[in-house]
């Protein structure tokens, strides 16, 4: 029998934004990480640019153990990594290229709700990571998650009404099983045969609003890979860089 497991977001939730074309995660590069600092790869696939307003000594690390050189006021340099007082950045040295932490205060501002918004998105991905690893799925994800978790859908179906763009992903499980089939040789005698025919053993639909999972229903065998699990929807960083 098939037991219904239902569970839905709020609506200030779901109307929340989300990206128009929602993709999983870059994987994640061999960047060695410095205790307390937040890196920009582990939030978006975006690039973060800001413009020296001072010149910038640049640091191995954190603590300013050696100097790598120096960024001249007036040049771009892209942001790798955020903490409290000092970015990790790459950019133009007075004489090559270096990839190191200069002080927040020889940059253009970064406001602190990004920082915030880093953090929090940083923590989603964290989350969806892990639900991802244990195959489980939870309100808030993306289809492409979904997937990466459940893998492809067996349907998938899509309209759009006065609340927004609906989605729907099914994941249907089989087993095969053997059925005697009356048949009739040439001479009208009957004889039985194993047909193999499949019959379905559990179901689970995942229903997208708006581009995250809003709600899910799934059989009593199946059960277990939500159970009211829930992450924010993607996070968009604001600004114009």
């Amino acid at each position: 029998m098939i037991r219904s497991w239902t569970l839905v977001l709020l609506a200030a939730v779901l109307a929340a934004p989300v990206p128009a074309t929602a993709q999983l995660f870059s994987k994640p590069s061999a960047l060695s990480r410095e205790k307390g600092a937040l890196y920009l790869e582990d939030a978006t696939n975006r690039e973060m640019k800001l413009l020296t307003t001072a010149e910038a000594p640049v640091f191995s690390n954190l603590r300013g153990e050696r100097r790598l050189g120096v960024i001249p006021a007036g040049r771009t340099v892209v942001v790798i990594a955020v903490s409290p007082k000092a970015l990790r950045v790459r950019g133009r040295a007075l004489h090559d290229n270096v990839v190191g932490w200069i002080s927040r205060s020889a940059v253009t501002p970064v406001p602190e709700k990004l920082v915030d918004q880093i953090r929090a998105a940083t923590e989603r991905r964290q989350a969806v990571e892990a639900l991802i690893a244990k195959k489980e799925i939870a309100m808030g994800m993306t289809p492409e998650e979904v997937e990466a978790s459940l893998g492809p859908p067996s349907e998938r179906n899509s309209r759009v009404d006065a609340q927004g763009r609906r989605e729907s992903l099914d994941y249907i499980t089989y087993r095969t099983v053997s059925q005697q089939v009356l048949q009739y040789d040439q001479y009208g005698r009957a004889y039985y045969v194993l047909v193999p025919q499949k019959v379905e053993t559990g179901r689970r639909s995942v229903d997208f609003v708006n581009g995250v999972v809003a709600s899910y229903t799934e059989s009593e065998k199946l059960r277990g890979r939500g159970n009211g699990r829930f992450v924010p929807p993607p996070i968009i960083l604001e600004g114009g860089w």
